[in-house]
């Protein structure tokens, strides 16, 4: 678990716990990419996936027989799209103070 939380660092420079929002955080801050990936772009295309998902409204994709049907979440499932939704909506909006 700690490779995936660990601070991730472009050039000399060190990027929070390693997650798409603090990268998002350095590119607002910086109006530099983060590994060449615009995470601001990232957040917002997952935003869109998750209110998909919330709203009944994402469909299955690819070659399965229930290809074209929508995802139907159970409970725990939308618990945990909610509260990344929060987790995402709040990094988009937050920015760390330069300084």
């Amino acid at each position: 678990m700690e490779v995936c939380i660990s601070p991730k660092k472009v050039g000399e420079v060190e990027i929070g716990d390693g997650s798409a929002m603090a990268a998002a955080n350095y590119t607002k801050q910086t109006g530099l990419l983060v590994k060449g990936t615009d995470h601001l772009i990232k957040l917002n295309e997952v935003k869109n996936s998750l209110n998909h998902l919330l709203n009944g409204t994402a469909r299955v994709k690819g070659t399965t027989r229930k290809q074209g049907q929508f995802y139907t979440l159970n409970e725990s499932d939308t618990k945990i799209a909610n509260e990344t939704l929060d987790y995402i909506n709040k990094a988009l909006d937050y920015v760390t103070p330069k300084g």
